[in-house]
Parts: C-alpha cells; structure tokens; sequence
C-alpha cells in the first residue's frame, strides 16, 4: 500500500511566509483528510481576511515506499 506526502501549496506557503513541512498519509486516509484540512482553511478564511486566490491549497505526491 502506498502512502502521499501532503505539503502546503509552495505559492501559498511563499506568499504568506508559512514554513510547513506536511504530513505522510496512508492512501486510505488521504481523502477524508483532505477534506478535513480544508474546512479548517475554509474556516481560517471566515475569521481573516486571507484569500485563497482559487488555488489548490495542498499538493500531494504519491510515496511508492510504505511509509506508515
């Protein structure tokens, strides 16, 4: 089974100076997970007045290895 490295858009993250390293997600995983960190962007969003600029907040690469 492989596992997906998530990171923080690099665009965003160089836009805004945030340093994040991401996480390593089984593949089961990946999509509910997703999901979640986006409510939490959506929510992030709502109580500032950051803008996303319709760009996709997080970029995923498949890792081969299991990681998990």
């Amino acid at each position: 089974m492989s596992s997906w490295l998530v990171n923080l858009n690099s665009k965003f993250a160089e836009e805004f100076d945030i340093r994040f390293d991401g996480f390593i997600i089984k593949e089961e995983e990946k999509e509910e997970f997703l999901i979640k960190m986006n409510k939490i962007a959506r929510k992030v969003v709502e109580l500032t007045d950051l803008k996303l600029n319709e760009i996709d907040l997080f970029e995923c690469k498949e890792i081969k290895e299991k990681c998990l």
